[in-house]
């Protein structure tokens, strides 16, 4: 087996709207250095001053690198066969295989993260991240944030942790199939567990009378799953495969998608072992009221027999919201009382049109969010109706989207306000392809 330890650096943090500046490479057998690749790349796009400062890396020494489309096929042969190892190996696994997307090339290689193989190999340490273990490890890292000092400072790492832990234990315990004693079910077999993809997506664990007992969405469903199987000493896991009788996934693609899925079967479900592990809340909404004739917003805890306009998590995301909006309607932001509590609202202006206040941006519209397909070869769409997404399905490029109908639609979501957060933190975020307009 042989491992290729990489590290990259970008323009930012979302690999949807960053690209790749500088990509290190180095294969090791597991035993030694075999081969190093190194390339400053230019990612046709101005540089951020911040990421400049934080890297060191202008858009003057990236003018003349090669373009990511000209090192692609050299990467793509470099790695081929090996085992992708990073520290946090998620961003830059999705990072270059965003490159390759837009190419209209896959890429993909089984993955290991160094920061969880570290908690394992070295528990209790203050913290994990590249910096900080170096140095507890007495790993020099001399010019952070450059690719190859800290893909070198990764390798040193992938060496530390092989001290401690047998390669083969570290491959069973990362890549490979959990030891399935104890496990009753005869739809439990590695057969079952190879067929299931390592691919962004969301798994349920069903039992004996099909009820769904556990769902999760991962970048990596079959790494995930083999994860939550192993270590049948845990209480949880001992119980989890003593109740499991049945695995079913679906292959998404999209990031948005599967915590969309995961949020929707979660809230309909509640599967037993998902308990106390919904993080998604909505405390708080804005509401129109109707006080002393004028028409009011205003923030409140959330009513379970009434929609809001939208939802918060925190009091002090909605207020910073109310700020927003009264700063951009020229209005002031009020104290009214609701039972005994003061809260914040703002009385609206005469002469605004229900919709100007009762639409935010694309909260409330009509329309598809694009994203990523489960190949190069498709695009995801997903349904927005007045702010909560309707359902989802899938086109491919011999397809005009317009063509899309509702009837296509593969799945169909509740009318939870959680998922209009998700969304619209996506949205905020830009964590996503492009918004079709459904109502202009």
């Amino acid at each position: 087996m042989t491992y290729a330890i990489i590290d990259i650096e970008t323009t930012g943090g979302s690999f949807k709207t960053g690209r790749i500046t500088e990509i290190a490479v180095y294969l090791h057998s597991g035993a030694k250095l075999i081969d190093s690749y190194t390339t400053l790349v230019n990612p046709e796009v101005p540089i951020p001053p911040f990421v400049v400062k934080l890297t060191g890396i202008t858009d003057k020494m990236v003018s003349v690198a090669p373009t990511f489309s000209e090192i692609a096929k050299e990467v793509q042969t470099f790695t081929a066969g090996a085992v992708f190892v990073a520290h946090n190996a998620n961003f830059d696994y999705n990072f270059i295989r965003e490159e390759y997307r837009r190419l209209g090339m896959e890429f993909r290689r089984k993955r290991l993260c160094t920061v969880q193989m570290s908690r394992r190999a070295f528990p209790g340490l203050p913290s994990y991240s590249l910096d900080k273990i170096t140095h507890e490890l007495g790993i020099k890292l001399n010019g952070h944030h450059r690719a190859d000092v800290d893909a070198l400072a990764t390798l040193k790492l992938f060496e530390k942790i092989l001290e401690v832990q047998s390669l083969k234990t570290l491959f069973e315990d990362y890549v490979g199939l959990p030891d399935l004693t104890g496990v009753r079910s005869p739809f439990i077999t590695h057969e079952i567990l190879r067929s299931i993809p390592d691919e962004c997506g969301v798994y349920r664990f069903l039992d004996t009378d099909d009820n769904l007992i556990f769902v999760k969405r991962s970048d990596n469903m079959l790494t995930s799953i083999c994860e939550r199987l192993a270590n049948p000493e845990v209480d949880t896991v001992r119980r989890i495969r003593s109740d499991l009788h049945r695995i079913e996934f679906t292959e998404t693609g999209s990031a948005l998608l599967a915590q969309l899925v995961e949020a929707d079967l979660v809230l309909e479900n509640k599967p037993h072992y998902n308990r106390g592990k919904f993080s998604i809340k909505t405390d708080y909404g804005i509401y129109l009221q109707s006080l002393r004739g004028k028409e009011t917003l205003m923030l409140l805890k959330r009513k379970t027999n009434e929609k809001a306009l939208i939802y918060f998590s925190t009091f002090y995301e909605g207020l910073d919201f109310l700020k927003f909006k009264a700063k951009e309607w020229q209005l002031n932001v009020s104290q009214f009382q609701s039972g005994s509590r003061q809260v914040p609202g703002i009385v609206i202006g005469q002469d605004m049109e229900p919709s100007e206040y009762n639409s935010f941006e694309l909260l409330n519209g009509h329309y598809y969010i694009e994203d990523e397909g489960r190949n190069i070869e498709e695009k995801s769409l997903i349904l927005v109706e007045h702010g909560l997404p309707i359902g989802f399905g899938y086109y491919d490029f011999d397809h005009a989207p317009s063509s899309f109908l509702s009837e296509d639609l593969q799945h169909h979501f509740g009318p939870y306000p959680e998922l209009e957060m998700i969304i619209r933190k996506f949205i905020e975020k830009k964590r996503f392809e492009r918004i079709i307009r459904l109502d202009n």
